[in-house]
């Protein structure tokens, strides 16, 4: 019987692929350039004790993986099921579609399509509007360009940026 790769142990009758050693170079010694870094595996006997603890690493692995995988998969299909922004930020007359707001500071409701129009009312931020047209002045406000939408409020109507409006489908 061999000894134990790992410790020593004068009992090992088991295979298992273990970690044997490592080398480096530099540039001349790999295709691209800069210091490299190679691990070395190989099948080596080991005791129990140590077998079942490479097969619990070995799992342990595996199910990190798969768990790994597995959250990647379902961000990407939260992402493809996800409204787009595109297809709420229509240039069209939609009607009375519902929206809501989305900016935490709320919706400053003005009479017209402009940062310098008079504010009639403000909307809190998730509040529910009816969406009477998207065809509003298209505007740059602190960097970022978006239509003015046409919308209703508590009876009254008037202009909301529509970076702050979410339309949501009927």
């Amino acid at each position: 019987m061999a000894n134990c790769y790992i410790c020593g142990c004068a009992s090992a009758n088991h295979r298992r692929e273990v970690y044997t050693g490592r080398s480096s170079g530099w540039f001349w010694s790999r295709r691209s350039y800069g210091q490299s870094y190679r691990s070395y595996y190989g099948l080596r006997t080991v005791c129990v004790d140590c077998a079942a603890r490479i097969d619990r690493a070995h799992s342990r692995n595996t199910w990190i993986s798969i768990l790994i995988i597995s959250l990647i998969i379902l961000f990407v299909i939260g992402e493809s099921n996800s409204p787009s922004k595109t297809k709420r930020k229509s240039s069209y007359p939609i009607g009375n579609h519902s929206g809501r707001v989305v900016a935490f500071s709320g919706l400053n409701i003005r009479k017209e399509g402009s940062v310098k129009s008079p504010i009639i009312l403000k909307a809190p931020y998730d509040a529910g509007l009816t969406i009477l047209s998207t065809n509003g002045p298209q505007d740059t406000i602190q960097g970022k360009i978006s239509k003015w939408y046409n919308v209703e409020y508590e009876g009254s109507s008037g202009w909301g940026w529509g970076l702050f409006i979410e339309v949501e489908d009927n």
